[in-house]
């Protein structure tokens, strides 16, 4: 968000919509699918190089 004068008075707290190309904005690469038994075995890797604790499965 940037300051913006809005014409009505002091200086107000605007946001600003700032968009890119698709050609400037990132590429990210899908990792490979999570399956139901990944979730609740907790096979999901994490980003430090372990595993996500497992998830207790509601029904």
């Amino acid at each position: 968000m940037k300051l913006q004068p809005t014409g009505r008075g002091p200086v107000q707290l605007i946001p600003m919509l700032v968009t890119r190309s698709m050609a400037e904005a990132p590429v990210i690469a899908p990792g490979l699918p999570v399956t139901h038994d990944d979730i609740v075995n907790g096979n999901i890797p994490d980003s430090r190089g372990g595993t996500m604790a497992p998830a207790d499965q509601i029904r």
